[in-house]
């Protein structure tokens, strides 16, 4: 076990003052790795904290944080950590239950009975692990350009799920990251505690534990007194401008602080003074929840479990507004890098990798390893083409010199993952196959004939669990069949689809006219957006990897 410095046994008894060690080995080669992230002194920038057992070791900043006042980014400088958020609306709700006040597996409706009856018991445990089959109201709402301010208050909330009392799918049955079931959340910790979740976590974890320059609000105009400000940048006119006050989906987002503070909190994990009464409480908050056929989510309590490079991390990024964040936490090693930024040129988790490649030592995984495709008991061809998950995400298999590769879509840089076949774990009906780089196996469905109708695969993804990704029959059919009219009870207009120069266009989405990339017989894709439709005799459905297949029906 690490043994922990005196500073953090101190911190047990006051609020930590943290100092920095001035001879840390990478002081002076990270200040030129960061260097080459900076955009300038007179532009935005991004701000560094790095925690080795417990002591900051290293921090880094470049940028201004406002452009109007010529204001530094410092080691002082505030930012909204957006989802970083749900990590402390989950350390609610779970202060609560060991105050006796609630259970996680009580249902919501007993502390929101404005919810509709959605047809199954949705639990706390399955609004905190993102399994309750809930569609995310906003992500609905920003998918037909009918995103306002307005939209995220309680009563919009409930008013949507009235006028839509459908789920996804069945709870616990599948993992769907949702942002609005913590905002659900946020509204259980006010009902239950009899307070607002802002003075719940300012007398329950801000101020115990000495995260001064914290604060849970919905405006940003609060919960950055500093005059940190967010910026967005206008490719048209070469500069960057101030981005509008968005309010905070409170519970989702909300909270607001220094990287000191925040790895005040991240210390907490490693050695848990915030509930004394329950030692292994921040433990819980770590545990993967498990599906209802028993196969893990490596989502805990508003943390990513996961793995960079072979190292467990426990990890979560953010984003509000043009903040982002990365929160990432080598468990093993007591380290913690912290990455946040008040623009989108500044990307926190490319530097985040950096800063891990730079300071770690990994095992290298690049050495040549077998294939084993000449065990195969079918052409590796009959494993290639296109496949398609319930969350929307498509893969693509091909062979590569002797080598099978998962082609991740969504990646701009095409990235490919080799796979190699392990025959001793494969059998009549599985064809077993191990991911070279996230250490997780495939398992292909093989039916008569040697057909492969899809594969169950835990990796590839920011979030991962056990996925069915079916196998697409990529024979082109005629596509006037899909030509008409369609509707659906959350958009009030009619949907057509219409057939231009041999292509379909889907209008009017967004108000525009979208033309249709055709992936197979039934299934077609938005490229642009990541926007997947898939055609039905009755109509079709239109997702992304936050929306879960609506339902259009053909009138």
């Amino acid at each position: 076990m690490r043994q922990f410095i005196t500073l953090l046994m101190i911190w047990i008894a006051i609020p930590v003052c943290f100092t920095q060690k001035a001879d840390w080995k990478f002081q002076h080669s990270l200040d030129s790795l960061l260097q080459t992230y900076s955009l300038g002194n007179s532009n935005p920038g991004f701000s560094v904290c790095i925690v080795s057992n417990g002591a900051i070791v290293y921090e880094f900043q470049t940028g201004l944080a406002n452009l109007a006042l010529k204001k530094n980014i410092t080691s002082n400088t505030i930012f909204n950590i957006g989802s970083v958020s749900k990590q402390f609306t989950a350390a609610s709700i779970h202060i609560l239950q060991e105050q006796g006040k609630l259970k996680l597996e009580d249902p919501v409706h007993k502390y929101l009975p404005e919810l509709p009856d959605f047809g199954a018991v949705i639990t706390l445990h399955h609004l905190i692990s993102h399994t309750s089959g809930l569609h995310g109201h906003i992500e609905v709402q920003s998918l037909v350009m009918n995103y306002k301010n307005e939209r995220l208050q309680p009563k919009a909330i409930f008013d949507f799920y009235r006028k839509m009392p459908v789920l996804a799918f069945a709870p616990g049955t599948d993992f769907a990251y949702n942002n609005t079931a913590y905002q659900l959340l946020s509204l259980v910790v006010e009902r239950v505690s009899g307070m607002s979740t802002s003075a719940f976590m300012q007398q329950e974890i801000f101020s115990p534990l000495g995260m001064k320059d914290s604060r849970f609000c919905l405006l940003e105009s609060e919960g950055m007194p500093d005059g940190t400000v967010s910026y967005s940048y206008h490719e048209g006119r070469k500069k960057f401008r101030k981005d509008n006050n968005t309010h905070n989906m409170l519970g989702a987002t909300g909270v607001h602080c220094t990287l000191r503070d925040l790895a005040i909190w991240q210390n907490n994990f490693d050695r848990n003074v915030l509930v004394k009464s329950k030692p292994d409480f921040f433990s819980e908050m770590q545990l993967m929840y498990l599906l209802n056929d028993n196969t893990r989510t490596h989502y805990g309590s508003g943390l990513l479990i996961k793995q960079y490079r072979g190292k467990k991390t426990v990890e979560h990024s953010g984003g509000w507004n043009s903040f982002l964040i990365q929160a990432r936490r080598f468990s093993e090693e007591g380290i913690n890098i912290l990455v946040a930024s008040n623009n989108h040129q500044c990307n926190p988790f490319a530097i985040a990798d950096a800063i891990s490649d730079h300071i770690l030592i990994f095992h290298s995984t690049s050495h040549k390893l077998p294939s084993g495709l000449e065990f195969l008991p079918v052409p590796a061809t009959h494993l290639c083409g296109k496949y398609i998950a319930s969350n929307n995400k498509i893969r693509a298999l091909r062979v590569d010199a002797d080598t099978l590769k998962v082609r991740l879509e969504e990646s701009a840089a095409g990235k490919e993952i080799p796979i190699i076949y392990v025959p001793h774990k494969s059998s009549d009906t599985l064809l077993t196959f191990f991911d070279l780089s996230n250490g997780f196996l495939l398992h292909f469905k093989m039916g008569a004939e040697g057909k492969i109708s899809g594969f169950f695969w835990e990796g590839g993804d920011y979030f991962r669990c056990n996925r069915w990704f079916e196998k697409l029959d990529e024979e082109p059919l005629e596509v006037r069949q899909w030509v008409g009219q369609y509707q659906t009870n959350f958009y009030p207009k009619k949907v057509k689809v219409k057939k231009r120069g041999g292509r379909l266009v889907l209008k009017p989405i967004f108000f525009k006219r979208y033309p249709l990339e055709q992936i197979s017989s039934d299934v077609y894709q938005i490229s642009k957006d990541g926007i997947v439709v898939r055609f039905t005799p009755s109509g079709f459905t239109l997702g992304d990897a936050w929306v879960r297949n609506l339902q259009f029906s053909r009138i």
